[in-house]
């Protein structure tokens, strides 16, 4: 039984992501270029404004910064080794009952959802094999490898400040509580806390030897802390809460009957509490959001299913039918169509034409300038970014998640001075994938740039593109 559990969550999981190897998101899409600029030499953060912690891109460097098939093996290979480490840990804290369901229940939830959200590896995701790690380490008593794992999570996601703690309430319970003879060893505060700080020490020292730890902490967390106090109207944020918690509710089932029935419960729940509130920072409320909470919500569920009733086991598969049936059939048009009328994908799909007229007439070295969100078209074209800024959010000021609505700034001091270091460098192409969506926000809109973007000759351009090129260099580059 449990051979043929794994051989049909490895065909699940491979065969959706493969559905997906034409196409890339844009979530996806944004690390990537920010690799492939690290490839060509640029420092983060320093060569390259990215509001995204650092082992992010790097692990998308690891991959290759490669699009199509190989992407989408990487990322069946990161699902599979969740649903393993989940399994595992859920094994170690009870059976094999719910080392099976919690298999089960992360490639499920890894992979019935928004494409977007799913097939993209973002930190809300790329966290989850670290947090269960520290746990894991956590529960075998091995102080320093669970501060330090708990260390690299915080880098990879800084919403995970929680884990720490969490691996200390494991700690103190494994010896009282968590069966198969399991034995923290003394200390564990202390040591685990010494690696957790040690990792952090390590990673500030590689920022201010690289020149980049200012444009960290003024990307990361300056502009981080900016995003999270500009949130979306709250009735918004209330719809995408209430629908993630419809697609999941079997989860939440799972959760009620773990802690109606489970003795040594608390540091589980505790977990999950403090990763449901790290969901509501910013009151944004994006599904992939509560990739956070997952290892901690799955691990729960699968014993809540064994210590329930037959009744509820069978509400529970009918819940978990609900996303399979909701995006189940997005992967067979995947495989028919190829994204070819996903509406998400339409400027996937517009972006395009644009990438080929500058793949085919110029070289590999001709440098680009994307304005708005629109990274994936760096990655298509091959070509390096021309400027340190992959997209045009703190050029605007405008925030990604409405910059299609709306002309305020968030920002918009910063933008100006960030604006003013832009029109050091005369990239060979622009594409603006902005002001055809949005004129208030065009490149062509902002009077401090009149005299840099007079140098620009409009090539061509499509519904959601104009393709501008370099005819004049009158304003030259500057250092």
């Amino acid at each position: 039984m449990r051979i043929a559990i794994w051989a049909a969550l490895i065909v699940v999981a491979f065969a959706t992501r493969l559905a997906h190897h034409a196409v890339l998101w844009v979530e996806e899409a944004y690390p990537m270029a920010a690799a492939m600029a690290i490839q060509r030499g640029a420092v983060l953060y320093g060569g390259i404004w990215f509001d995204k912690p650092p082992l992010f891109p790097l692990l998308y460097l690891l991959e290759g910064a490669q699009d199509g098939w190989w992407l989408r093996i990487w990322g069946a290979l990161f699902v599979l080794f969740c649903a393993w480490i989940t399994a595992e840990l859920a094994a170690r804290f009870w059976g094999r009952v719910e080392e099976a369901v919690a298999a089960v229940l992360s490639v499920v939830f890894l992979t019935f959802g928004f494409p977007a959200t799913v097939m993209a590896l973002t930190p809300d995701i790329l966290v989850w094999p670290l947090q269960a790690g520290a746990v894991w380490a956590a529960l075998s008593g091995r102080n320093a490898a669970a501060g330090a794992v708990a260390g690299l999570a915080l880098w990879m996601n800084p919403k995970v400040v929680f884990l720490l703690p969490v691996c200390w309430m494991v700690a103190r319970q494994s010896g009282t509580e968590v069966p198969r003879g399991l034995k923290p060893t003394p200390h564990f505060v202390g040591t685990s806390t010494i690696s957790f700080l040690a990792v952090h020490a390590v990673g500030l020292g590689a920022l201010a030897v690289t020149g980049s730890l200012q444009g960290y902490l003024e990307q990361v967390w300056r502009w981080g802390a900016l995003y999270s106090a500009d949130p979306l109207p709250l009735a918004e944020g209330l719809r995408r809460l209430l629908g993630w918690t419809g697609f999941h509710a079997g989860l939440i089932v799972g959760l009620i009957w773990f802690s109606l029935r489970e003795q040594s419960r608390r540091a589980l729940l505790l977990w999950t509490a403090l990763a449901l509130i790290t969901v509501c920072f910013g009151l944004r409320f994006f599904p992939r959001y509560f990739f956070v909470a997952l290892p901690a919500l799955i691990l729960c569920a699968s014993r809540g299913a064994a210590l329930a009733p037959r009744p509820v086991h069978a509400v529970m598969a009918v819940l978990l039918l609900v996303p399979v049936a909701r995006f189940g059939p997005g992967y067979i048009k995947m495989w028919m169509e190829g994204g070819q009328q996903v509406s998400d994908l339409a400027l996937f799909r517009d972006a395009r034409p644009a990438v080929r007229l500058i793949r085919n007439n110029s070289g590999p070295n001709d440098r680009l300038l994307v304005w708005g969100y629109r990274p994936e078209i760096y990655v298509l074209s091959g070509r390096p970014p021309g400027t340190q800024f992959l997209d045009s959010q703190p050029l605007t000021g405008v925030l990604a998640d409405r910059h299609l609505v709306t002309s305020k700034a968030s920002a918009p001091e910063l933008a100006a001075r960030q604006r003013s270091r832009l029109q050091r460098h005369k990239p060979e192409w622009i594409v603006d994938g902005l002001g055809p969506l949005n004129p208030a926000l065009g490149i062509d809109r902002y009077p401090d740039m009149a005299e840099w973007f007079a140098g620009y000759s409009l090539v061509a351009s499509t519904p959601a593109t104009r393709v501008y090129r370099l005819t004049s260099k009158t304003s030259k580059s500057r250092p």
